[in-house]
C-alpha cells in the first residue's frame, strides 16, 4: 500500500501545497507593493476605466463578493446580452497603490485576451465541480486497483486510466497558467502604453503582474511530474 500513499500524496496534497506556496508568495509580494502610492494617484478603479477606453473594451467595474478573491474578469448574461466586468476586492478598487493598479491592469489583460483565447477558455469551462470531482473518483479508483494485488491486465488497464485523467488534469492547468500569463503581459503592454506609472514604480508592478500570472504554474509542474512518474511505472509494470 506505500506506492498507493505515495501517488494519492503527489495527486491530492502536492498541487494544494503548490497552490498555496504560490498563493503565499504572491500576497507576500503584494504586501510588499500596496502601501507605495503610485505618483498620478490613480485609482485601481481608474485604471480598469482608462485601460478598457484605450482598448475598446466596454467593461463595468464592480466590488467583488469576500468570497472571490483580489479580483476577476467576469461576463453576466442577460437574455441575448452579455455584460462584462472587472470585480475588484474592496481594498483594491479605491486604492492607488502600485500593486492595486497592476491587479487591474491584469484583468483587464483578461478582458483584452478572452476572445483571442475563446477556445481555451471554452475547454477550461468543462471543467466544472462536478466533472473535476469524477476526475478525482476516476483516479482513486485507478491508484486503489494499482495497489491492490489484481491482475497484471487489470492494473494496466487502472494505470491508463489514471494516466490519461492527470493528463487531462495537466493540460487543463496549462491552459490556465497561459491564460494568466498572456492577461498578466497584456496588462503590462497597456500599463507601459498609457504610462500610468512611472518608470521607477514599474519594477514593481512588473513583479505583482509576475505573480498574478504564475497562479497555476505550480499545479502544472506538480501534476507533469506525477504524469511523468506514472508513465515511467507503466514502463516498468
Amino acid at each position: 500500500m506505500s506506492r498507493f500513499f505515495f501517488w494519492v500524496f503527489f495527486i491530492l496534497l502536492a498541487p494544494t501545497f503548490g497552490v498555496a506556496c504560490t498563493d503565499t508568495v504572491f500576497q507576500q509580494i503584494l504586501a510588499a507593493s500596496s502601501h507605495r502610492q503610485n505618483l498620478a494617484k490613480v485609482t485601481a478603479k481608474e485604471t480598469v476605466v482608462r485601460l478598457a477606453k484605450v482598448n475598446n473594451l466596454s467593461l463595468a467595474v464592480r466590488k467583488a463578493e469576500p468570497d472571490e478573491g483580489l479580483g476577476a474578469y467576469v461576463q453576466y448574461r442577460n437574455g441575448r446580452n452579455k455584460t462584462s466586468a472587472i470585480k475588484l476586492h474592496e481594498d483594491i478598487l479605491t486604492s492607488d497603490s502600485v500593486a492595486s493598479v497592476a491587479i487591474a491592469a491584469h484583468e483587464v489583460g483578461h478582458a483584452m485576451t478572452h476572445k483571442e483565447y475563446a477556445d481555451l477558455n471554452i475547454f477550461q469551462r468543462s471543467f466544472t465541480p462536478s466533472v473535476t470531482s469524477a476526475f478525482y473518483v476516476a483516479l482513486w479508483i485507478s491508484l486503489a486497483a494499482l495497489a491492490s494485488r489484481k491482475t497484471r491486465s487489470y492494473r494496466n488497464i487502472s494505470l491508463l486510466v489514471a494516466i490519461n485523467t492527470l493528463f487531462l488534469f495537466t493540460l487543463g492547468s496549462f491552459f490556465q497558467t497561459l491564460e494568466e500569463a498572456n492577461a498578466s503581459i497584456a496588462g503590462l503592454a497597456s500599463l507601459q502604453r498609457e504610462h500610468i506609472l512611472t518608470a521607477e514604480e514599474m519594477p514593481e508592478a512588473r513583479l505583482v503582474l509576475l505573480a498574478a500570472g504564475s497562479t497555476y504554474a505550480s499545479t502544472m509542474v506538480v501534476y507533469g511530474i506525477t504524469l511523468g512518474g506514472l508513465i515511467v511505472l507503466s514502463r516498468n509494470s
